[in-house]
């Protein structure tokens, strides 16, 4: 068991490691917000229609509009990712200072190191049992299920869209998606989606709507 365990933490800090040298910088609130806006050549109410054609296009269930405050909210559920989820600190202000990054990055994989440490400098028992195993035996022999593995993951989006009319032919149009990975009734990741693809798509959705009109 201290061997699966070894094995385990083992394969985290790699995963860890490779995922902290890969992964892109955090955007800073006026990064993400200059993803999420555009000005729309176009006017208000015509925007407004377009966005709704666009949502339902999306698969997205339509919670609210109000043409008065300029608001849209959406949402779906999907077996597909539509953008990656960050954690809400992905998002962080631009004051924060590198070597902070560094230093927690640092402490955490200093921790996996000395938990590794001491598990491998200890009792190796060949014991075989997995907590995160079930065995159920039947009359032929015993039948191994990984819990969770039954537990279908799904992701849920919330998608809030809000117009603001510039002038008689332009509109700003800001869109914000928040979204959760869900495997059965857990949550396992939840924030704002800030993936530049999803929001370039969106707009490019959007222009074509505007187009067909």
């Amino acid at each position: 068991m201290h061997t699966n365990l070894a094995r385990l933490l083992s394969a985290y800090l790699i995963l860890f490691l490779i995922g902290c040298s890969s992964a892109p910088p955090p955007l800073s609130v006026a990064e993400a917000r200059s993803m999420q806006t555009r000005i729309i050549k176009a006017d208000y109410n015509k925007v407004m229609k377009a966005s709704v054609n666009v949502l339902q296009d999306l698969n997205y269930t339509l919670d609210e509009i109000s043409d008065i405050i300029g608001i849209i909210i959406a949402s779906r559920v999907s077996e597909k990712p539509q953008g990656e989820i960050n954690e809400e600190e992905t998002v962080v202000d631009e004051g924060t200072p590198i070597w902070m990054k560094v230093l927690g990055i640092t402490l955490i994989t200093a921790i996996v190191v000395g938990i590794l440490f001491l598990i491998l400098g200890g009792d190796d028992d060949d014991d075989d049992d997995d907590d995160d195993f079930v065995h159920r035996h039947s009359g032929k022999g015993a039948t191994i299920i990984r819990e969770g593995r039954s537990r279908h993951k799904v992701y849920k989006y919330r998608i809030t869209i809000n117009l603001d009319s510039i002038n008689e032919q332009e509109t700003k149009v800001r869109v914000s998606l928040q979204g959760q990975q869900m495997r059965g009734n857990d949550i396992e990741r939840t924030g704002a989606v800030n993936d530049p693809e999803f929001f370039q798509r969106f707009f490019a959705n959007l222009d074509k709507s505007l187009f067909l009109e």
